[in-house]
């Protein structure tokens, strides 16, 4: 959380100084237009959320075969309201605002939208992987999932909806048939999204 808020304060101040806060991070009020794709960006985060821990299930498999230790995980239970408010609210909220809400419009506009949109998911999943290595595989798929619902929406809103979304999502414990299920709605509303027009 403080990193990424750090950042954009840092970026704000020197790359932004003379900008309304709200315009630099693209928070205007969404139009119809773009409340459309925010409906289908949260859509799309909700579905990725059986992928993202089956991923994650599978890298942790790889990285700790044992799982984690009895110690680590009573650490979590006795600290699971500050992990749930950080992990479900402030962290999505701090990092899109730097990510999809900063940095990808800017680079976007010298570097191109496909360019931008790989160079900031990388990033980003690299940023994870420092933190939680678990996590960096479906952090890149968030990150591009993010990235498309931004640029297409062109509001912070839209990613900042899908995170939180998706994070809150992540509390339901998923049968094996939603994964299937999760992905194809969430490629059909990624297609959908990659495929609108800025206006």
């Amino acid at each position: 959380v403080v990193g990424p808020l750090a950042g954009l304060y840092v970026g704000l101040v020197r790359h932004a100084p003379r900008e309304a806060t709200a315009t630099a991070l693209r928070l205007h009020r969404p139009s119809r237009r773009e409340l459309g794709a925010i409906a289908a960006t949260v859509l799309m985060a909700v579905a990725l959320a059986p992928v993202t821990q089956t991923l994650d299930g599978l890298l942790l498999g790889a990285l700790l075969p044992e799982g984690p230790s009895p110690e680590a995980l009573a650490e979590v239970e006795r600290m699971k309201g500050l992990i749930l408010a950080g992990s479900v609210l402030a962290q999505p909220v701090g990092e899109e605002l730097l990510f999809r809400g900063f940095l990808l419009p800017r680079l976007a506009a010298t570097a191109g939208r496909g360019t931008a949109l790989l160079l900031i998911s990388g990033v980003y999943a690299l940023s994870q992987l420092q933190l939680v290595p678990v996590q960096a595989a479906s952090a890149l798929v968030l990150g591009l999932a993010f990235g498309v619902a931004a640029l297409a929406s062109e509001t912070a809103w839209a990613a900042i909806a899908g995170h939180v979304a998706h994070q809150a999502a992540r509390l339901t414990d998923y049968p094996t048939a939603a994964l299937p299920v999760g992905a194809t709605i969430a490629a059909a509303a990624l297609v959908w999204l990659a495929r609108r027009r800025p206006s």
